[in-house]
């Protein structure tokens, strides 16, 4: 969020004469609020940086209700440390001047913009909130009845709105991340829209059925470990992710899904059957976790999983699991769903 002139807005904290407001004010950054507890300190501020300082008791001013203290990109300053100085008492964080730390966390949370949106679906919904410019966190409530979850659903929509907040009808939702209740696992509701519209078969939120994409072991070690990489790195090279996650998170052998003959698979199998059937089974978890979470895929990594459905169904019917057949309908519904896929990142 910036200000009109285009200049990031900052809210200074145990500000002093400004100091540190300089430095950034002359690297072309526009202090919007300031505050200081010593007279002298506030009037030497306003001569030199602007009328912008409050001057006052920082544990008496409530950031959350205060409509005078704007919203801001930057907060700095530096609390007092004289409660950490080798040649004082050393009382840290629980003395009196090292505690107002927690002024500091108090400005930072209700100062840097947020966003809330909830969805409904049936008798749950999710909320997910969060700082602006991150994930949020994902919560999924269940109700008793669709009805009585619409009427939760509003009351929520009503406490926010008195809280101060608006309608966003700008938020991009398409390229916002989507990460599952820790506590529920896998829901249509945490997946993002582009996976909602077209993986519509149960098997997509099947933790069961060792088939489905995230049934296995595997499949959903795989979906929790790239919602923990894209949470913390955001976009990735995707196509690299099932080999950096086998040989360097799992410390085991990973085998590239490759154009095979039937007798070259079953080779391979009769070689390394356990590192070539979990390859293949997290390779191909890789590319639906990947449209889950982000709503797109890297077409790589969607070939190599395609590959990789279809070296199953040889796999499963050389080992005398396809009950005579010569596809599974799990791998039938997922080739054609990812096969028709076209959403590329």
């Amino acid at each position: 969020m910036t200000n009109k002139n285009n200049k990031p807005k900052v809210i200074s904290l145990f500000t002093g004469c400004g100091g540190l407001d300089l430095g950034f004010h002359n690297q072309g950054y526009d202090t919007v609020w300031a505050n200081d507890f010593a007279h002298w300190a506030c009037e030497t501020f306003k001569k030199n940086l602007g009328d912008v300082i409050v001057e006052g008791d920082i544990e008496k001013i409530d950031p959350y209700n205060d409509k005078n203290i704007p919203n801001c990109d930057i907060i700095l300053g530096g609390f007092p440390c004289q409660d950490f100085s080798m040649i004082w008492k050393q009382p840290g964080l629980n003395g009196e001047r090292g505690n107002l730390y927690k002024s500091f966390l108090r400005f930072v949370d209700a100062k840097s913009d947020k966003f809330w949106w909830i969805e409904s679906l049936k008798n749950e919904f999710v909320v997910n909130y969060g700082k602006i410019g991150t994930s949020g966190r994902y919560q999924i409530k269940e109700c008793a009845s669709e009805k009585e979850c619409e009427k939760e659903v509003e009351k929520l929509i009503s406490q926010k709105i008195k809280k101060g907040y608006k309608e966003y009808p700008e938020f991009d939702f398409d390229n916002h991340f989507y990460f599952d209740d820790e506590e529920l696992g896998l829901h249509p509701l945490t997946s993002h829209p582009n996976f909602r519209r077209h993986f519509t078969d149960e098997i997509y939120f099947d933790c069961i059925d060792d088939e489905a994409p995230f049934g296995s072991d595997e499949g959903s070690d795989t979906l929790g470990d790239m919602q923990e990489l894209v949470r913390k790195k955001g976009w990735f090279d995707f196509s690299l992710y099932p080999q950096s996650l086998i040989e360097n998170e799992w410390d085991m052998k990973y085998i590239c899904p490759t154009e095979m003959s039937e007798d070259a698979i079953k080779e391979l199998l009769s070689k390394d059957e356990a590192n070539m059937v979990q390859s293949y089974m997290v390779t191909y978890a890789s590319a639906f976790a990947q449209i889950k979470i982000t709503g797109y895929v890297n077409r790589d990594l969607k070939e190599k999983a395609l590959l990789a459905i279809r070296q199953m169904d040889v796999i499963a019917k050389l080992k005398g699991w396809m009950m005579g057949r010569d596809n599974s309908e799990v791998s039938e519904i997922m080739l054609k769903d990812l096969s028709s896929f076209d959403k590329y990142k």
